[in-house]
């Protein structure tokens, strides 16, 4: 009974780990727990081992909840402990209970650990994870915004599924869409940052009744920019466009709220904003040789378009590899990562690229915001999308005239 209990948990923990991101620093740890419990469980002969199979399996739904919060996962994992303590029971009482009762009493006992585990939640303060530090020279992030982007400073991402936001339509739901937050057009060599003009409040526009709908639920942030498509009315006087493509409110977003969004039938004016002497800003020559030398070569076809062609095939035939653990780049910089490292995330692609644009003479700036989401289809309700910290992405935005601003995404 209690080998058969066991076997089962240990099959529910392999059906979790399955869907491991291995990036993330517990991921190694957790498959090492699962693979060490089941070989314990091949040679397990005395109550010891048994009982040492059933605490590791334990340990395991622990590590398994810190990486996996979502609905199903959480019942998966409420399942794994309840027959992870089965086995442990069955173990103890020496099979004198059937394995119902066994899950009886394991359910009864998780539920009896309730109100300590309600107490924790609430009284507890909240510390940040442990795995989450610096590193050597480097440093581990959590996946996220932030007005600095300085993606050669980052030696680890962590993917962070904090919940950004959700939002339902009207109509269909987007493929792979990609909502703007946050535009860096302060360079200076190695980070982008956002500029620290004053932001305007431009005469509220009502939106005009569209035939798509966004209908946003915004988490608390620090931040007053918030997500959204770029091609889209505001329909309440307090949440405004900015002439760089930003989405602000005037109030701290300090509780949840939900906005309304209409599609516009028309570019909307910060598309055609002009570019400003920001969006060329580069650091004296011979600060990045390399990059420039490249650069050079573009800057010498007649237009804007042709440079941007240029330098997207150039791209394409590197063999450019996305990881979230490059490494720390701080001492090599961009010419080093562009023409030596050549692996690391979407922060990195979209840095390069707009400093290449900028030295060959094109307006250019970073954006970044997220990039798709999780489509949830409840249970009697209208699908919507689940954004959250993982879909952090970053990307760039490149003037043309005639045409405004075109997004570009090189880490694609």
């Amino acid at each position: 009974m209690k080998r058969a209990l066991a076997w089962f948990t240990g099959c529910l923990l392999v059906l979790q780990c399955s869907g491991l991101d291995l990036a993330w620093l517990l991921s190694w740890p957790t498959l090492g727990l699962v693979l060490v419990s089941s070989l314990k469980l091949l040679e397990a002969r005395q109550p010891a081992d048994h009982r040492l199979v059933a605490l590791l399996q334990l340990l395991a739904v622990g590590l398994l909840a810190a990486q996996m919060p979502g609905l199903l996962a959480s019942l998966l994992q409420l399942f794994t402990a309840l027959f992870a303590l089965a086995a442990l029971l069955a173990q103890e009482l020496g099979g004198a209970l059937r394995w119902r009762r066994l899950l009886l009493r394991s359910g009864q006992l998780i539920a009896a650990a309730l109100p300590l585990a309600a107490v924790l939640f609430l009284f507890l303060p909240r510390i940040g994870p442990l795995w989450i530090t610096d590193v050597g020279s480097g440093q581990v992030a959590t996946t996220g915004l932030s007005p600095e982007l300085d993606p050669l400073g980052i030696a680890e991402l962590v993917r962070r599924d904090a919940p950004a936001a959700r939002v339902r339509f009207s109509g269909a739901l987007p493929v792979e869409p990609y909502w703007r937050v946050l535009v860096h057009d302060r360079f200076d060599g190695r980070r982008w940052l956002r500029s620290a003009v004053a932001r305007s409040r431009p005469p509220f526009t009502p939106a005009v009744v569209s035939a798509t709908t966004q209908w946003w639920s915004l988490e608390p942030a620090r931040s007053r920019s918030v997500p959204w498509d770029g091609a889209s009315l505001p329909a309440s006087a307090d949440l405004q466009i900015q002439p760089d493509g930003e989405l602000m409110l005037w109030q701290p977003l300090s509780q949840p709220r939900t906005v309304r969004l209409q599609l516009s039938s028309e570019p909307l004016p910060w598309q055609q904003q002009p570019p400003t002497a920001r969006d060329l800003q580069f650091p004296p020559r011979g600060q990045l040789s390399r990059l420039e030398a490249l650069a050079a070569q573009w800057a010498a076809l007649p237009r804007d378009v042709d440079r941007l062609a240029a330098a997207e095939a150039w791209f394409r035939s590197q063999p450019f590899r996305y990881s979230l653990a490059p490494g720390d780049l701080r001492e090599a910089g961009l010419d080093g990562f562009l023409f030596d490292q050549q692996v690391g995330f979407c922060g990195h692609y979209a840095s390069e690229f707009t400093a290449l644009m900028r030295a060959a003479g094109v307006p250019a700036r970073v954006v970044s915001g997220y990039q798709g989401g999780l489509s949830v289809q409840p249970l009697g309700g209208s699908p919507y999308l689940e954004i959250r910290q993982s879909d952090a992405h970053a990307w760039s935005e490149i003037w043309l005239a005639g045409e405004g601003w075109r997004q570009v995404d090189p880490t694609t």
